[in-house]
């Protein structure tokens, strides 16, 4: 374990949408700092009004789509930085039915080991990244183009898909001329 780590989230934001899912982001972020005082981590609690003001605040002038990153540390501030993301936002705005067809190929391989449940870091979104960084080593992964595999997914000790190491899961299953979309069940992990 680590004692100097941060809260962790990834937001999209789109000038003219906002945003986008901010209020499930702000009730991970909350639930978060929670959970982590309940474990004896010491947090200055936050609300979700200092969230989005500061996140308002951040991308106040800019043009185009951002990916915004948000850090809250463990004395309550708020660290917020954003770089340009041109591609996804078009995309991830026309929802999943609409990027399956158009986002490029990701090779990923399973992790070799499953994760404890109740490790708090996989709980968590954090910058305690040991644990993703451990099983892209073990699994060989890179980041460079044209390298396989590009992602490790990760699985709970109950053989229990959770996450990447980067990414969400979503599965997929067409029903009638859509998809209907299902994401791992929080208690799996995160």
């Amino acid at each position: 374990m680590t004692d100097e780590f941060c809260l962790l989230e990834t937001l999209l934001y789109e000038p003219h949408q906002g945003f986008y899912l901010l209020e499930r982001h702000l009730a991970r972020l909350l639930a978060a700092v929670v959970s982590m005082r309940s474990l004896g981590y010491l947090f200055t609690p936050t609300t979700a009004d200092t969230v989005t003001a500061a996140l308002e605040a951040s991308v106040q002038g800019t043009e185009g789509g951002l990916r915004v990153r948000l850090l809250l540390d463990r004395q309550g501030q708020l660290h917020i930085t954003h770089t340009p993301y041109t591609s996804l936002p078009t995309m991830s705005w026309k929802g999943l039915d609409t990027l399956v067809t158009e986002a490029p190929v990701w090779t990923v391989v399973l992790d070799s080991q499953g994760q404890c449940l109740e490790d708090p870091f996989v709980q968590h979104k954090t910058t305690h990244r040991s644990v993703y960084d451990k099983a892209r080593h073990r699994m060989g992964c890179c980041w460079e183009e044209n390298q396989a595999p590009s992602d490790v997914v990760l699985w709970n000790t109950q053989g229990q898909v959770t996450e990447t190491s980067i990414a969400n899961i979503a599965v997929g299953q067409r029903h009638g001329h859509g998809w209907v979309w299902m994401t791992p069940a929080r208690e799996c992990g995160k």
